[in-house]
């Protein structure tokens, strides 16, 4: 799941949005490895819309994006898994839910499973939980 999200401080500073056209009055954080950037796909009464949000910090990480969130910067779209500890702490609050789009898939891609070493087994096996737990529990 990806996830709009914004700090308590930020949204008692700045307004919750309510609706796809108010994110364009507020800071986008955005991080800079999405083909799409600053615009942001979301859905409206079941329909991908596209919201271009203005643009306050931008990253190559999805932490520097969400720290600065948690920090009170700005509105952030990031995974559910990079947001999931500050929402549970209380740090950043997710906004417009019923908006987000389906979850995307996470793939792990291996030469081949047979000779694959017991450690790397193991780590795609604990990244599979840990991302399931993360990206399906309520935030």
């Amino acid at each position: 799941r990806w996830v709009l999200s914004a700090s308590p401080d930020y949204l008692a500073r700045r307004g919750t949005p309510r609706s796809l056209q108010d994110l364009t009055q507020h800071d986008g954080l955005v991080y800079s490895h999405l083909a799409t950037e600053d615009m942001w796909t979301l859905m409206d009464k079941g329909k991908p819309t596209v919201v271009r949000v203005p643009t306050r910090m931008r990253s190559n990480t999805v932490d520097g994006v969400v720290t600065a969130a948690a920090a009170g910067a700005g509105i952030v779209y990031a995974p559910a898994w990079a947001i999931a500890d500050h929402v549970a702490a209380g740090r950043l609050q997710p906004l417009m839910v019923a908006s987000e789009t389906p979850p995307r898939p996470v793939f792990a891609l291996m030469t081949h499973q047979r000779l694959m070493a017991g450690k790397v087994r193991s780590l795609v096996e604990f990244l599979v939980e840990k991302l399931r737990e993360k990206s399906l529990n309520e935030l």
